[in-house]
Order: C-alpha cells, then sequence, then structure tokens
C-alpha cells in the first residue's frame, strides 16, 4: 500500500488523513474492520477479484468524487471498479455515460453464483468499454491507463459477451416489437 491509500483509508472512515489520525479508538477500529473486512474477503476469495485487484484493475482505494475527475477526461464507456466508502464491502462501478459520470453498486445477482463472475458481468455489459488501472507514479501520484475491457479480461471469460447482431442500414426489419403507444 501505498501513503496515498492510507490516507484514503483514514478519511472514508475517520475523516482525518494520515497527517491528523494520530490514534484510533477500538471502537473506530472496529467499524474499520466491519467496513474494510467483507471488501478484503471478496478479493481473496471470489474469483479474479484478487488478480484485478493485484493489477490494478479493481482501484479499491479510489473514492467516488475521485473518480469521478479520473473519468472526466475519458471517452464515454471508461469505467473503473472501486470499493464503496458507504457500503460495507460492496463494489461500485464508476463509469462514463454520455458526458456524465454515474455510479454502479455491483448487486448480489450480477454475480451470484459460481458460472457468472464479476469479469463475466463485465464482458456482458456493453456500457463498459475501456477499464482504467491505476498505477502510481514514481513521485506516488496516481496515474490511469485505459485498455480496451476486452482485450484485458477476454481471457477469463468463462463465456464469451453476448453480441447484438448486426442491423445494417438497408435492412427492413424492425430490432423490436413496437405496441401502438409508440
Amino acid at each position: 500500500l501505498y501513503i496515498s491509500d492510507f490516507d484514503y483509508l483514514l478519511k472514508a472512515k475517520f475523516q482525518q488523513g494520515v497527517l491528523e489520525k494520530k490514534f484510533i479508538t477500538q471502537r473506530e477500529y472496529q467499524r474499520f474492520w466491519e467496513w474494510i473486512g467483507p471488501g478484503l474477503k471478496k478479493i481473496r476469495y471470489q474469483k479474479y477479484l484478487l488478480w484485478l485487484f493485484e493489477n490494478g484493475f479493481l482501484c479499491a482505494f479510489v473514492t467516488g468524487p475521485e473518480a469521478e475527475y479520473y473519468l472526466r477526461g475519458e471517452p464515454e464507456g471508461a469505467f473503473i471498479i472501486r470499493l464503496s466508502e458507504r457500503f460495507d464491502g460492496e463494489f461500485v462501478i464508476s463509469y462514463k455515460l454520455r458526458d456524465s459520470i454515474r455510479h454502479y453498486m455491483i448487486q448480489p445477482n450480477d454475480t451470484a453464483d459460481k458460472k457468472k463472475t464479476l469479469i463475466d458481468f463485465l464482458g456482458q455489459n456493453e456500457s463498459f468499454i475501456y477499464l482504467l488501472q491505476v498505477k502510481i507514479d514514481s513521485a506516488g501520484i496516481k496515474v490511469f491507463l485505459k485498455h480496451n475491457k476486452n482485450k484485458v479480461l477476454s481471457k477469463y471469460y468463462k463465456k464469451p459477451p453476448k453480441t447484438k447482431p448486426k442491423n445494417p442500414a438497408n435492412n427492413p426489419y424492425d430490432e423490436k416489437i413496437f405496441d401502438s403507444g409508440e
């Protein structure tokens, strides 16, 4: 972990950074582990989460506002996987959609069974195109590198992502059935 990671951890749960927080109480210690413990357990035991974390693709120690800052200059479809500051042990995908930054909390049924991992969920979702990877430069500053998610993750997909059939411009058929109100 880097000093910026410790600073994040202290600010996320104690509202003070490394320089301000000199000690924590037993109650604060307990609350801290209630928050981070379930997330660390998931990273350790859910398939591929440890690989994502160790390689900087699961940017656990990035806040929502930080994710928004880093995503602003990225193209639509760029996303960051991060730890939720508000919900114990939960992960969030912050992503760029049109000109806004959105946040999606990964739901239990997104990765509920052994046949569908987080990587499979990401592969199946067409809104997520560019996976951002966090690196720390020599000055200790976070730098995000953009990768095509399929180039990084495809070797771990259990089943290939679903693709929509191409609908050429001259195809006379509707892609969906419209009701009388449309």
